[in-house]
Formats: structure tokens, C-alpha cells, sequence
């Protein structure tokens, strides 16, 4: 699993009052960063193992779908981030995760830019966060800059180093509550078959999303608006008319 790195470099100017606590604090954070890579490189070995040797013909039509979806995506998001290149690993993200990081990147790069006084470290891990559509490394880091050149960061950055400690320690705990994780548990409690009906479960889902993406995706390409999508789906039954008069 590709390894996050989130920025540490202080922009030009800022005085840190409290090192001490803040350095504790951040270190406590980054403990718990390094915590959360570790589990969720664990799911991810775990997941692997059990779709390639228990679910093969679940994961082979999700692997088709999600080139589907891709194929579908592709030209949506090249245009979206023409300002910049982009690597392949672009379209493995979902179509709202790209969409959001291309948003929040245009706002960032205004605050952070180098010619506009940022940090060019901290730009940098910005420029190849939105590469590899990373939101979560994007968000941290519009967090971190926001932060950063608020007036009263030089009384506060210890209350910036607890809130990241604290946004690390929530992460870990979420994800200890997810289905993938209690896979893991299963798996690592031998039992096995516990944990593959857990992951068969979390394919079959994933590709009936596969299979709705893949729908609505052709009929936009199609040149069908949302409006005329939700008619459609209102007309089939799918869904409640937002408004239609309660009794």
C-alpha cells in the first residue's frame, strides 16, 4: 500500500510557542499515522488473499466492471484537471473522490502556491497528492494551511497539533468498526470461512454499484441530464418523487 506523507514544514515566519507539547503531540500523531498505514495494509493483504483464493469469479467481474466505470470516467477527468498532468493511478480512484480533489486542489493552490508566499515543500506534497487523487492527503494539508496563516496560530499550534492527533486516533478507530477489518479478525482467528463470506459479501455490493456506475455513467455520455435521469428512475419506481405531497 502506498504510504501517505503528510507536510511538517512550518511556512516562513511562524514562531512555535509550547515546542515541547507540540513536538509530543505531533509525534504521538505521527505514531498513529503509522499505526493506521500498517492496518490498513494488513485489510488490504487479507482482502487480496481471500478474493484470489476463495472468490475468484466475484473479484474477475468486479475487475471488469471497474474497467468499465473507468473507461467511462476517463475523458470527465482528464478534462476536469487539464492544468496538470496526472498519473494512471488517477483512475482508480471513485468519480466523486477525483471530482472532489480536483475542486479542493484549485482552492489550495491559491493559498499555497509558492508566488503567493506558501511553502514549497508543503506545495509540492500537495501537487503529487492531487496526481494520485488523494483527498485525504488534500485535506490535511488545506487543514494544515488554513491553520497555518490564521492569526492566532502562534498561540494555538499546540491546539493544531492535538487536533491532528485527535483526527489520526478517529481515523483508527473507524476504521477498526468497518466490515474489512472484522474480515481481518476472522481471518486472523482461523476462521476462515467466517472471514469469506464477509469479503463476498463486500464484492457483492461493490459490484452492484459497479453495475449502477456503469449505468449512469453511459447515459450521461449518452448527453442524459440528471434531471431527465431522476424522471426516468421516478417513471420506473426506483425512486420517491422528492415532491410528492406527504399525507
Amino acid at each position: 500500500m502506498e504510504k501517505t506523507t503528510y507536510p511538517l514544514a512550518v511556512p516562513t515566519g511562524i514562531v512555535l510557542t509550547n515546542v515541547a507539547q507540540f513536538n509530543r503531540l505531533m509525534g504521538q500523531a505521527e505514531k498513529a499515522s503509522r499505526l493506521l498505514d500498517s492496518l490498513l495494509a494488513d485489510i488490504n493483504f487479507v482482502i487480496r488473499h481471500l478474493q484470489e483464493g476463495y472468490l475468484q469469479e466475484e473479484t474477475e467481474k468486479l475487475n471488469k466492471l471497474k474497467v468499465q466505470v473507468r473507461q467511462l470516467q476517463r475523458g470527465a477527468i482528464v478534462r476536469d484537471a487539464e492544468e496538470i498532468d496526472t498519473g494512471p493511478e488517477v483512475f482508480e480512484r471513485t468519480l466523486a473522490e477525483s471530482q472532489a480533489c480536483v475542486r479542493l486542489w484549485k482552492r489550495l493552490a491559491q493559498r499555497i502556491h509558492p508566488d503567493k508566499g506558501g511553502d514549497l515543500r508543503t506545495f509540492n506534497q500537495a501537487v503529487q497528492a492531487f496526481k494520485n487523487r488523494d483527498l485525504r492527503t488534500l485535506q490535511f494539508i488545506w487543514d494544515a494551511a488554513v491553520n497555518f496563516s490564521h492569526p492566532g496560530w502562534k498561540s494555538s499550534n499546540v491546539g493544531y497539533a492535538q487536533d491532528r492527533l485527535d483526527h489520526m486516533t478517529m481515523q483508527l478507530e473507524q476504521v477498526k468498526t468497518t466490515q474489512q477489518f472484522a474480515a481481518v479478525k476472522a481471518f486472523r482467528s482461523r476462521r476462515t470461512q467466517d472471514a469469506v463470506n464477509i469479503v463476498r459479501t463486500l464484492l457483492e455490493d461493490s459490484i452492484q454499484r459497479a453495475i449502477l456506475d456503469v449505468q449512469v455513467l453511459t447515459r450521461k455520455l449518452c448527453g442524459e441530464t440528471a434531471a431527465s435521469m431522476l424522471q426516468s428512475a421516478m417513471d420506473a419506481g426506483v425512486v420517491e418523487s422528492p415532491f410528492q405531497a406527504r399525507t
